[in-house]
């Protein structure tokens, strides 16, 4: 009877982890699904809702609600504007940009940060680190791996190395690219293959759990630069993560 008891309590236990899950995850898509829908976002940034799947990415990569998530080179802010979302008033998206782009992107991200206070910008180089050590529950690296990676391992380590510090231990880590195939000039092309994503990304001390297939776009055969494919090219997505201490 007591085994019976242990058992019947066990399953509810599961069950009700499961729902909680269930109905979090939903929540999530929900929030998603209605920033994106706002009638003040700018119709540039619509436009590539389509391409990036974002309840899917999200979902695969395990974005919960009230976590801090560092959204690196954050540009103007389409990917913090879903983490946002996702992650909810009582989360919090760290919107990284370097010195060279601040400026710039400035006045659209203050849009978003209007429409989303727990966007939080900050300015800093890969080389000096985030200032962030440790605080984050996860980090976001969208089309920029490349950029870093090409210019060898030394500046593709230094890249990964500044998230590595800001991330608590068991964080997790997304990882989104222009997929390159091997032997091409991939530095030319804005892209990398894949394989080599992922060794740099292990390199830097990650463990890469799993990767997704959603992004991939069949029509493109990775010789075109990706403003020619109107940046809808085929993109790898990984989910990598910090060893838990």
């Amino acid at each position: 009877m007591n085994n019976l008891k242990t058992t019947f309590l066990a399953g509810l236990a599961l069950l009700l982890t499961t729902t909680s899950i269930s109905v979090s995850a939903q929540d999530v898509a929900s929030r998603i699904e209605a920033a994106l829908a706002h009638p003040d976002r700018d119709p540039a940034d619509s436009v590539r809702d389509e391409s990036r799947k974002p309840v899917e990415v999200i979902s695969f990569i395990g974005i919960e609600s009230g976590m801090t998530v560092l959204d690196v080179a954050s540009s103007s802010g389409w990917y913090a504007e879903v983490l946002a979302a996702a992650v909810g008033p009582n989360g919090k998206v760290i919107a990284q940009n370097s010195s060279r782009f601040a400026e710039r992107i400035a006045e659209p991200q203050a849009l978003k940060i209007a429409r989303h206070p727990n966007i939080m910008p900050i300015v800093a180089e890969n080389a000096e680190g985030f200032g962030i050590d440790g605080q984050a529950d996860a980090a976001w690296t969208a089309l920029n791996l490349h950029d870093n990676a090409n210019r060898g391992t030394e500046a593709g380590l230094e890249f990964l190395g500044a998230i590595y510090d800001a991330m608590k231990p068991g964080a997790v880590l997304a990882v989104i690219d222009h997929e390159g195939s091997p032997g091409m000039d991939n530095a030319a092309l804005h892209r990398i293959d894949v394989n080599s994503a992922i060794a740099i990304v292990e390199a830097a001390g990650f463990v890469v759990e799993a990767q997704a297939y959603m992004l991939n776009n069949p029509a493109d055969d990775h010789t075109l630069h990706m403003r020619e494919l109107e940046r809808n090219s085929d993109r790898f997505v990984l989910r990598a993560r910090k060893p838990a201490m």
